[in-house]
């Protein structure tokens, strides 16, 4: 789109691993879809929806709005938007840092991200 601006989009895969090794997100696998538009170096309207399926079958859904700044760790804010089965219902949103990694191939992006998540079940 010229020098100074992009538009990307991406899909994204992981696994979620909690500290404790237990808890309704341990070991849940992530499925995300995203788009961002970076105008010198810095994302604008930033979009990431990713859904979680957890061991038990059940899927939750979150919205991630976060900002990316050359060189620095990615920082945003997600909300959980909606659940399936037992987790129908369920709310929460917290803050969380992603860091970027060397790439293991070319043409692909790694990353971890750390964060606290904080829901409500009803």
């Amino acid at each position: 789109m010229g020098d100074d601006r992009n538009f990307i989009t991406f899909e994204t895969f992981a696994v979620v691993i909690c500290d404790e090794g237990k808890g309704l997100f341990h070991e849940a696998t992530v499925h995300s879809l995203g788009s961002v538009l970076m105008e010198k170096g810095l994302s604008k309207n930033y979009v990431l929806y990713a859904s979680y399926l957890l061991k038990n079958g059940d899927k939750v859904f979150i919205n991630y709005a976060f900002e990316v700044k050359p060189g620095a760790p990615v920082k945003g804010k997600a909300t959980i938007i909606g659940g399936t089965g037992k987790c129908a219902g369920i709310q929460g949103n917290w803050e969380y840092s992603a860091f970027p990694l060397r790439p293991a191939m070319e043409g692909i992006s790694q990353g971890y991200n750390r964060h606290n998540i904080k829901y409500t079940l009803p």
